[in-house]
């Protein structure tokens, strides 16, 4: 009887082992995918900025511009 039990035990402990790997699987799998999120999020907020300087500056020179018409 013992030794069954002792079967039984193993079994259920290599079948305990193989979820908690399979949820530790699924955990890695989000965090890679959050991972690639977040440095997708980055590279386009990086080239937000490049393109929205450009237009800042642009913008700055025409108010400055506005100004000088509007002391005349």
């Amino acid at each position: 009887m013992v030794a069954s039990e002792v079967k039984d035990l193993a079994r259920e402990t290599a079948s305990a082992t193989q979820m908690v790997a399979e949820q530790i699987a699924g955990i890695q799998d989000s965090a890679r995918s959050v991972s690639s999120g977040i440095h997708t999020t980055s590279d386009t907020i990086g080239q937000m900025d490049t393109v929205q300087s450009p237009i800042t500056a642009i913008l700055e020179d025409q108010a400055h511009l506005a100004r000088l018409l509007n002391e005349r």
